[in-house]
């Protein structure tokens, strides 16, 4: 019966027996995906402005048209802060989840547990009883 109460143990375990499912893999860090980016930018940059001085050509801005380049390049940054603090919030939610889940296991594996050794404890009890009769 032993057998019986004994999770299936087929992925790592934590010390209090609960199943550990592995972490996403290293993958990029927001560090390096940052420097990715900003070295994308700056080589876009870099490569019109080269382009500007090849052709000798002035570029001006008007005041408007200025501002509205600062405001797309803003809205720009701030869409991909809130795409990147999604996701996070998306790991710390799958995190969590699993972490409940985990414990939810562990609750249920300790009350099947007593169940069972309740339902022993009855019959030896039953048995008792039946012999002294």
């Amino acid at each position: 019966m032993s057998d019986i109460l004994e999770p299936k143990k087929s992925g790592r375990q934590s010390n209090n027996g609960a199943m550990k499912v592995s972490s996403m893999g290293s993958g990029f860090g927001y560090l390096r995906t940052t420097l990715v980016l900003l070295a994308f930018v700056a080589g876009g940059i870099l490569s019109m402005l080269i382009q500007n001085m090849a052709q000798s050509e002035t570029v001006q801005f008007s005041t408007v048209g200025l501002v509205g380049f600062l405001v797309s390049i803003s809205l720009s940054i701030a869409a991909v802060v809130a795409a990147i603090a999604a996701v996070s919030l998306g790991y710390v939610a799958q995190r969590d989840i699993r972490q409940m889940g985990e414990e939810s296991l562990r609750l249920q594996n300790e009350v099947m547990h007593r169940t069972f050794e309740a339902i022993i404890k009855v019959e030896t009890a039953s048995r008792r009883s039946l012999q002294v009769d």
